[in-house]
């Protein structure tokens, strides 16, 4: 422990958190929550609908027990264990809520290990909130993400100083519009904004602005094989690693932006990482069957 001051940590008022999550909401409706502010604690709701939480704050959500010695997995001689980390986390099945209408407006979430927002609900809608400084630890799921949810709307929002993760990881039919990323930090292999291949046929991404994203691509159709089907108009991505990385086939890829990103490419509609038969997984150039239109780019 190093103070700014430089001096020793005698005579100071120094606390830990000692909770995981500290608001639990399980099988409830019809909840407003305005102005709610949770320090050093995430919260957790499962199997609940029509909850709305409106200009909260949620800080410091997550932290590891690194320090401690907990972890959720154990280290190997491969691969270094993976820490336990709570997290902002919705839970219910499509089966059981197959649309959970869960709102977050005008809130903030900073300062979080792990995700800051993990949403395994479907029909969410995340709007006008800001997303900082978070993410550095062992996350591949997005700052905020539907991955194992879907159907959720990201529409401007503000994420920007972010370690390891993605900006968002959506799940399917997501709608991902009108936000702005930026300033990602240390080498990973992820992006502003994340549609896997099982979702990309549903998934709508729209006048977004991706920039500084560090190693980085701005925005990308992920898998190997990758998806099919998926709408893509009207980003901007610049100074990043890469502009755009589109793999797949039967995409529309229409009115893109890319400026001034590298040492790859601005906009990279790949051939590679698709097959068109998934028995025989025959190899097949990707991107034959896909409709690009309206390209900008400039590189320096």
């Amino acid at each position: 422990m190093w103070f700014a001051d430089g001096e020793a940590p005698g005579d100071r008022v120094i606390e830990g958190r000692t909770e995981g999550w500290v608001l639990d909401i399980e099988s409830s409706s019809h909840l407003n929550f305005t102005g709610l502010t949770l320090f050093a604690g995430a919260f957790h709701t499962s199997n609940s609908t029509d909850l709305h939480f409106d200009e909260c704050r949620f800080l410091y959500s997550s932290a590891s027990k690194t320090m401690l010695g907990e972890y959720l997995t154990p280290s190997t001689n491969a691969l270094p264990p993976i820490p336990q980390i709570p997290q902002n986390l919705t839970e219910g099945s499509a089966q059981s809520i197959p649309d959970a209408r869960l709102q977050w407006t005008n809130c903030e979430f900073a300062y979080s290990e792990g995700r800051a927002l993990a949403l395994d609900t479907h029909g969410n809608t995340v709007e006008n909130c800001w997303f900082h400084n978070s993410s550095w630890g062992p996350t591949t799921f997005g700052v905020v993400g539907d991955k194992k949810g879907g159907a959720t709307i990201y529409r401007r929002n503000t994420i920007h100083t972010i370690g390891r993760s993605h900006g968002t990881k959506s799940g399917r039919n997501a709608v991902i519009e009108y936000n702005r990323t930026y300033n990602f930090m240390f080498m990973g292999d992820s992006c502003g904004h994340q549609m896997p291949s099982g979702t990309q046929g549903t998934v709508q991404c729209h006048h977004n602005w991706v920039y500084n994203a560090y190693h980085r691509n701005g925005f990308r159709f992920d898998g190997d094989p990758a998806g099919t089907g998926g709408t893509i108009h009207h980003n901007v991505s610049m100074h990043n690693h890469r502009g755009f990385r589109l793999k797949g086939d039967e995409h529309t890829i229409v009115a893109l932006t890319a400026l001034m990103n590298g040492p790859k490419d601005d906009i990279n509609v790949a051939s590679q990482k698709f097959y068109a038969d998934p028995e025989t997984k025959l190899i097949q150039a990707g991107n034959r069957n896909s409709v690009v239109r309206n390209i900008a780019a400039y590189c320096s």
